[in-house]
């Protein structure tokens, strides 16, 4: 019996697939006519297609990115019917590759619907550096073959270096960050800022204007913070807004960055609370390391936001 990791056997299913789909196809002997004038249509709406569904399938999708993906699934499908072309050849005698490529839109169809459902997890075992951090944890690939990119070496641990001690997971990349908050119950997104108001990092399946909500809840920050110095009332910890769906919270994590967190409404307001510990210091830990140059500061100080985390 050959054996095969389940990446490898994915790959290999989907070639199979992607080359007897025309071929089979030629068999049946449909076709449209007068392919040849169609052929640049064909080529320009499939770009488009997988081009739109790489970039709107993550926030953090770029332009570059998803037009090489694009590209790369084109090449895949025209390598395919370039190998069904040649046992059809002898199957069939009016066989001609722009038929197989482009003649039959059934076949077109099956084809572009297998890369863009299981081409996405045949990247993440083959070419994980293609698809964004979010991505590659939603379609759970990536984790054997993936090469963290910080900059910062990584240091030497012992075998629990990773696991919870002290209420918080040691991490190494912000990719190993986002695969760790995306365990917590109700936690749908994150984003790490700077005491500028910069976004750092974000993990958030969304398309908001992120800067622009940051920059709002910082601004209203000062604002209940002015309100409680002339109340004669301590600062604010936290800010906590609910509405139909979400529930979003920031925290301070240290004098240079804070963090944003969005719940789904559907957890309580205890378990997000008790949550939140968690999260800010595993987020903390993890900055700390990551910039040590830095003066991490979590009790009072004189920065915009002098707020004590827990």
């Amino acid at each position: 019996m050959i054996v095969f990791s389940r990446g490898t056997a994915l790959v290999l299913g989907l070639l199979v697939a992607l080359v007897a789909t025309p071929l089979a196809a030629s068999l049946i002997n449909f076709g449209l006519d007068g392919i040849a004038m169609l052929l640049p249509i064909v080529v320009i709406l499939e770009l488009v297609l997988y081009f739109g569904f790489t970039l709107f399938s993550s926030p953090r999708a770029t332009l570059g990115n998803s037009m090489t993906v694009a590209i790369l699934f084109f090449l895949v499908r025209l390598a395919a019917c370039m190998a069904a072309f040649i046992p059809a050849s002898g199957l069939v005698d009016e066989a001609s590759f722009a038929g197989l490529w482009a003649g039959n839109p059934v076949s077109v169809a099956l084809q572009v619907l297998l890369l863009m459902s299981l081409g996405g997890h045949a990247l993440a075992h083959l070419a994980p550096g293609f698809l964004p951090a979010d991505v590659l944890a939603r379609l759970g690939g990536g984790s054997e073959s993936r090469v963290s990119r910080d900059a910062n070496p990584r240091p030497q641990a012992s075998p629990h270096s990773s696991s919870a001690a002290g209420g918080f997971v040691q991490v190494f990349s912000y990719e190993e960050l986002s695969g760790t908050l995306r365990k917590t119950q109700g936690l749908e997104g994150f984003v790490i800022y700077s005491n500028e108001g910069l976004v750092v990092w974000r993990d958030l399946p969304m398309r908001i204007e992120v800067d622009s909500v940051v920059a709002k809840v910082m601004s209203l920050t000062d604002q209940f913070n002015a309100v409680m110095d002339g109340s004669g009332l301590t600062r604010v910890r936290r800010v906590m807004v609910e509405s139909k769906e979400h529930f979003l919270f920031t925290t301070p994590l240290n004098s240079n960055f804070g963090l944003m967190m969005l719940f789904n409404s559907g957890t309580s307001t205890e378990e997000i609370l008790a949550r939140i510990a968690f999260v800010s210091k595993t987020t903390r830990e993890f900055l700390q390391w990551k910039y040590p140059a830095l003066p991490l500061v979590t009790g009072l100080s004189q920065d915009r936001n002098p707020m004590l985390v827990d």
